[in-house]
């Protein structure tokens, strides 16, 4: 027990104010939204006061280029026509401003604690997929009558499952990245990868399934090209798919995936369909930025904005199925019109083309996950997944905050 422990905490970096930090904001996310909102005041005064007890000061000034993502929303104040959900969002939103501004005076942070806190995360990421697939077991012929609505069950462990989809993808992505970058077999990073991928296969998160199969397969392709043990490979793989096939909430959702896109593409009812639905909400966002063009309605106006073209085009869908839209690019535009789409899109090329220079592999596939996440909801408009894209995007970024390699260790 005192192993796990230490492999998690460690009595030497316990009492750093950062670490402690980085510990309330793991936390959060599994357990507590309200203390991950403070945890990012804490990280933020962690930030300033590593920032005057080091001899030589330097900002951070890599972080500056998250700012704008706030200032657009400042600025959308003298166009808005709700103040009220403006000054909302101004509050919700302010990890956009504070994030940042912790890594604007971080100087560094030293590699324990870098490793202690991804070895938590990965270890609740763990815990929860465990106890949420446990309690889908028990609850397996409901699990599979959800699937065929395009629903799931609430989880145990998690805020809630869109969430959870995008935490697993993350860690599936960093496994699979070890995995294959490893020179010899990692038994427990191997041990870590079958766990998280079997709990979502039981979960059957339509996200996470998504990156698992991706995942596997490149594994998989690693593996044929050491040409060592290729039938047993191929076998365990053919063994693999079957078992996909006869697991019910799995067929389901693909069958209903499947019949919703006939929603899409042919002359289907869209209603109770979660496709269809969504991509009517599409069009209708289009509609409204095709007449707001330049600098859209503002985001504490897009609600009732959407609400309004639901009114004079229907999309076929009755009043309780006329979802928000669920696609971040569209949201920019509608909100912020072709401004805020080239803003965001420059940000993220800008990001790409770091991490390519740079040749940070891990960054790229993460950050090519949050992305794929953004095709299909409006990720940066909720918490846990706003603040994960912030803290990772924030750590790869290039920055002048020095790694601290003195007792390191190999913890992750």
């Amino acid at each position: 027990m005192a192993k796990l422990i230490n492999y998690f905490f460690d009595k030497d970096i316990y009492k750093s104010p950062i670490y402690l930090s980085f510990v309330c904001f793991v936390l959060g996310i599994f357990f507590s939204r309200a203390v991950l909102s403070i945890s990012i005041v804490l990280i933020l005064a962690a930030s300033i006061h590593s920032f005057y007890i080091n001899d030589k000061k330097k900002l951070n000034k890599a972080s500056l280029v998250f700012l704008p993502f706030y200032l657009v929303l400042i600025l959308s104040y003298f166009y808005t026509s709700n103040r009220n959900d403006w000054f909302d969002m101004l509050f919700k939103n302010s990890v956009f401003l504070l994030l940042p501004l912790a890594f604007l005076f971080f100087q560094q942070i030293s590699r324990p604690i870098i490793c202690y806190i991804t070895n938590l995360f990965l270890g609740l990421t763990l815990v929860s997929v465990v106890i949420n697939a446990i309690q889908a077991l028990f609850n397996y012929n409901l699990i599979s009558e959800l699937a065929i609505k395009s629903k799931t069950l609430e989880p145990l462990m998690g805020s809630n499952f869109h969430d959870l989809s995008l935490i697993y993808a993350i860690i599936i992505v960093f496994l699979t990245y070890k995995i294959i970058k490893s020179p010899s077999i990692n038994y427990r990073i191997l041990l870590a990868f079958l766990i998280l991928g079997v709990g979502v296969f039981i979960l059957s998160y339509r996200f996470a399934l998504i990156v698992l199969a991706c995942s596997s397969f490149i594994i998989l392709i690693k593996q044929v090209n050491l040409k060592k043990n290729l039938f047993l490979k191929v076998i365990v793989s053919i063994l693999i798919l079957s078992l996909s096939l006869l697991y019910s909430p799995i067929t389901n959702k693909i069958k209903t995936t499947l019949y919703d896109l006939e929603s899409v593409y042919g002359d289907v009812n869209p209603n109770f369909k979660s496709l269809g639905q969504r991509w009517a909400a599409m069009k209708c966002t289009a509609e409204i930025i095709n007449k707001n063009l330049f600098f859209g309605v503002s985001a504490p106006d897009l609600p009732a904005k959407i609400q309004k073209q639901y009114e004079e085009n229907s999309y076929l869908l009755i009043p309780e199925n006329r979802i928000f839209i669920h696609n971040q690019f569209l949201f920019y535009t509608a909100s912020y019109g072709i401004f805020g789409l080239c803003l965001f899109m420059s940000f993220l090329g800008y990001l790409i083309h770091k991490f390519t220079k740079n040749k940070q592999q891990l960054a790229l596939v993460i950050l090519t996950v949050f992305i794929a996440q953004m095709l299909i909801e409006n990720s940066l408009e909720f918490q846990i997944p706003s603040y994960l894209f912030l803290m990772l995007m924030l750590y790869f970024s290039p920055s002048n905050i020095k790694i601290k390699e003195k007792n390191a260790g190999e913890h992750a």
